[in-house]
């Protein structure tokens, strides 16, 4: 298999984890409006049910980084992922709020997994040119995932009910491992490097090596830092997006479940689609001569400040204009998004990247906590999003300001701090 053709299979069997993986953490907030009408929850009370999967998800994900550095990947990933399918199945067998928020945290214990696992694949299977389509297509899978999950969920909630969905969705989705143990096989242990290729493609200069860091060592680090803060910001924005546009379309814009799973749908696919063109026109920029650290955050600054139009698809008069805001936010998250790993993977280097994955991926949920909790109570107060989306136009603000003046540049971390 060619460079080209292997980036593509193991990225897109990697995205095709993670659009299950979506779908399934995904379906509480599809199916929130039908739950919350049989379960009488308010805001607040769903509001805590999504940051509690956050929450868990979050406290994971450093167990997860230092598992995926110690152990091999292909039976590791596997055991998690049928863990998470069967906690998602066993959400329809729930009966009110107690037993809801335990299948969700089990859920959320498999699925910590992923994003560690994968970000140290791609950080040993690819050198930098190649990571920005890598990480696209990765991204995508997150992205594909809520859009799948919305349009299927909301057209088959409206047949089937909610406790069905769960069921499909979590014994469906087992069907990912087949190509997942033939790609963990073609590409061997993680222990070394599975695509040989990559060292001919591009060389190290000399004295850039990644050293390997303990944990102290990574935490010790103001630039590690910003990137664990800028994820934060990201996923403040993107868990609002996830756990509260179904209910949003719904409740403050009036769509029936069905028109809000086709509008909901091409809200989530339009950030995947740009989440891959990012990544394809960034690695282009490298192959011609860009600064990798130029590229790559200029990506994320223009990102994340078109993803504050989220601020005047609030207060939009009508479903038009506040679906056009809406689009512009999503597709601007998407060049965000892509980049966020590329950018770590390069920073932190293959033999650091599973526990700093791990470190930034628990900084970085604890962002979906505040904001799903958060969202909750401004609602419940105000019943209204617009507080809420101003609010998360002020975190991104911030990520911003810690990307250009924090993180600053794509350097190993031990070639800039002493």
């Amino acid at each position: 298999m060619d460079r080209r053709k292997s980036v593509w299979a193991v990225s897109l069997i990697l995205a095709l984890g993670f659009l299950v993986n979506y779908i399934d953490r995904g379906n509480i907030s599809v199916a929130a409006p039908l739950i919350q009408a049989e379960f009488k929850f308010n805001p607040t009370r769903l509001g805590f049910l999504f940051s509690a999967f956050f929450l868990s998800y979050a406290l994971m994900q450093v167990p997860a980084g230092f598992l995926v550095d110690r152990f091999k990947l292909k039976w590791l990933y596997a055991a998690a992922f049928v863990w998470w399918s069967v906690a998602n199945a066993g959400i329809a067998l729930a009966g009110g709020f107690l037993s809801l928020l335990v299948l969700r945290v089990l859920l959320s214990a498999g699925e910590a997994i992923s994003l560690p696992a994968s970000s140290k694949l791609l950080a040993t299977a690819f050198p930098e040119q190649e990571r920005g389509i890598a990480n696209g297509i990765l991204d995508s899978g997150y992205k594909f995932g809520p859009a799948v999950g919305v349009l299927f969920g909301g057209f088959f909630l409206a047949h089937h009910g909610w406790r069905m969905l769960f069921v499909v969705t979590g014994i469906g989705g087992l069907i990912w491992l087949v190509p997942w143990f033939w790609i963990a096989d073609s590409i061997g242990s993680q222990r070394h490097v599975p695509l040989p290729q990559a060292a001919s493609v591009a060389v190290a200069p000399p004295g850039s090596r990644h050293a390997p860091l303990s944990a102290v060592e990574i935490l010790s680090s103001f630039r590690a830092w910003g990137t664990f803060i800028g994820n934060f910001c990201g996923g403040y924005v993107w868990y609002l997006m996830l756990s509260w546009m179904p209910t949003y379309l719904v409740t403050a814009r009036h769509m029936n479940l069905a028109r809000m799973g086709a509008l909901g749908s091409s809200l989530f696919a339009v950030t995947g689609i740009t989440s891959i063109a990012s990544g394809l026109v960034t690695d282009r920029m490298l192959r011609k001569g860009w600064s990798p650290g130029k590229v790559r955050l200029g990506f994320m600054v223009t990102g994340l400040s078109f993803s504050m139009f989220l601020v005047p698809a609030g207060f939009a008069a009508t479903e038009r204009g506040a679906m056009a805001y809406l689009f512009v936010a999503f597709a601007a998250y998407g060049l965000f998004s892509c980049n966020i790993w590329a950018v770590t993977q390069s920073i932190a280097g293959p033999p650091n990247i599973g526990r700093w994955a791990g470190m930034q991926n628990l900084v970085g949920n604890l962002g979906g906590v505040a904001s799903s909790a958060l969202t909750g109570w401004i609602v419940t107060v105000t019943g209204s999003f617009n507080w809420a989306f101003g609010i998360a136009a002020g975190v991104m603000l911030f990520g911003i300001l810690i990307y250009v003046f924090v993180v600053r540049s794509l350097d190993p971390i031990k070639l800039v701090e002493a």
